[in-house]
C-alpha cells in the first residue's frame, strides 16, 4: 500500500475522508457518499508499514495499549491529515481527514448581520455545532483566522489533536495539544489563564470536565469558541445543561444563561450543481433567550428563534427555504435535513 498516492488520491478528488481497513479496499468520502477506490484490498502487513511511516514508536505502544490513537500529520507536499487508527474485529483500521490548505474567510460562511454580531465579541461563550462532517472546524478555523487578522488578541488553542495550523499575524497565536489523560481541566484551566489569554479555543466539548472548563473560562471574561456534537441550537443548551445537572442545576443554567453569546448549528447539503453548502441555524443570546435558559424553558427556544430575524437568528428551515428559493439545493435535500432534526 503506499499511502502516498492513497492521499494524493484524496485530495485531487477534494475527498474529505479517506477509509481504510483490512480486509477492504480503500474507500473515500466525497461529497458525504463513500466510494471504493480501485486499488488493492489491504492486508495487516500494509497497515503494519504504515504505522511504521507515520507514528512514533509512543504512538504504536499507545495504539496497542488502548486501541485507538487520534493524531495530525504533515504528509510531504500533500498538507496536513488528521488521522484516526483504530483496531477492529478484522484488525486496523484508520481514518484519514483532508485538512484543507487554505481556510475560507468568515463572511463567505455566515450572514451579513451574523457576521457583525460574530466579530463584535470580546467575551463569553461562542459554539459552533453539527453532527461529524458538517464543516464545524472550519467555520471554527475561520473565525480564529478572522481574529488572527483583523484584532489585537492572545489565542490560545486547546486541540486533540492539533488540525489547522495558525501564523501568528496582529493576533499572537499559542496553539496547544489537549492530552486530558494526563492533566485533569482544572489544571489545564490554571495554566491556559497565567498565560493572559484574551481568546480560548477548545476544539471540541467531549465531557462533562471540558464543559465546565468551557463554563468557567467564559465566566471569568474571556471570549471562548468551542465546538460540540448536537444536531440543533436548543440541543445544544440541552446538553450542557444535562452535563452539569444536579444539585448544581439552577447555578448551571445561571452561568450558561449569562456567558453565552451565540451558538452556530449546521449542516452539510448537496448542491444541485454538484459540491455541498452550509445550511446552519443561529441563536443569539438575547435578554428573551437567556431568560429561557435560566428557567429552563428549553422548548421554547425554537420558537423565539423563528421571530428572531431582527437579531440576526434564524432556523435549520429558515435557511434551507433560503437556499432552496436560490436554487442551491433540491426540495427534496431540504426535506432531508428536516426529517433529520425531527429524528
Amino acid at each position: 500500500m503506499d499511502i502516498t498516492k492513497l492521499l494524493d488520491f484524496s485530495v485531487k478528488h477534494n475527498a474529505s475522508d479517506l477509509h481504510l481497513s483490512v480486509g477492504v479496499v480503500p474507500m473515500v468520502r466525497v461529497d458525504g457518499d463513500l466510494k471504493a477506490i480501485d486499488a488493492p484490498i489491504l492486508n495487516h502487513r500494509c497497515f503494519e508499514q504504515m504505522l511504521v511511516a507515520l507514528c512514533s514508536e509512543k504512538e504504536r505502544l499507545t495504539l496497542a495499549e488502548i486501541g485507538y490513537l487520534d493524531l495530525s500529520i504533515d504528509w510531504r507536499d500533500l498538507g496536513r491529515f488528521r488521522v484516526s487508527f483504530f483496531y477492529k474485529l478484522s484488525g486496523y483500521g484508520a481514518v484519514f481527514r483532508v485538512i484543507p490548505h487554505s481556510i475560507p474567510k468568515l463572511d463567505g460562511l455566515i450572514s451579513a448581520t451574523v457576521f457583525e454580531h460574530l466579530t463584535a465579541l470580546s467575551e463569553g461563550m461562542v459554539l459552533v455545532t453539527g453532527p461529524t462532517g458538517s464543516g464545524k472546524s472550519t467555520t471554527l478555523a475561520a473565525l480564529i483566522e478572522y481574529i488572527n487578522f483583523n484584532q489585537s488578541k492572545h489565542i490560545v488553542t486547546l486541540e486533540d489533536p492539533v488540525e489547522y495550523v495558525y501564523r501568528s499575524q496582529r493576533s499572537l497565536i499559542t496553539q496547544r495539544t489537549l492530552m486530558p489523560q494526563e492533566q485533569s481541566f482544572e489544571q489545564v484551566l490554571q495554566s491556559v489563564l497565567r498565560v493572559d489569554p484574551d481568546v480560548i479555543v477548545v476544539g471540541e466539548l467531549r465531557s462533562e470536565a471540558s464543559i465546565r472548563f468551557a463554563l468557567t473560562a467564559a465566566e471569568t471574561g474571556h471570549l471562548v469558541l468551542a465546538t460540540l456534537h448536537t444536531r440543533s441550537a436548543a440541543q445544544t443548551i440541552e446538553r450542557i445543561i444535562d452535563a452539569n445537572s444536579g444539585p448544581s442545576l439552577s447555578m448551571t443554567q445561571g452561568l450558561l444563561a449569562s456567558c453565552l453569546q451565540m451558538i452556530i448549528t449546521q449542516r452539510l447539503l448537496k448542491r444541485i450543481e454538484g459540491g455541498r453548502v452550509a445550511c446552519y441555524e443561529v441563536l443569539r443570546a438575547t435578554q428573551a433567550i437567556r431568560n429561557l435558559i435560566r428557567e429552563g424553558k428549553h422548548t421554547q427556544i425554537h420558537s423565539v428563534m423563528q421571530l428572531g430575524h431582527e437579531h440576526g437568528m434564524q432556523t435549520f428551515a429558515q435557511h434551507a427555504t433560503y437556499l432552496v428559493s436560490e436554487g442551491v439545493v433540491s426540495s427534496g435535500e431540504a426535506k432531508s435535513l428536516m426529517l433529520y432534526n425531527r429524528a
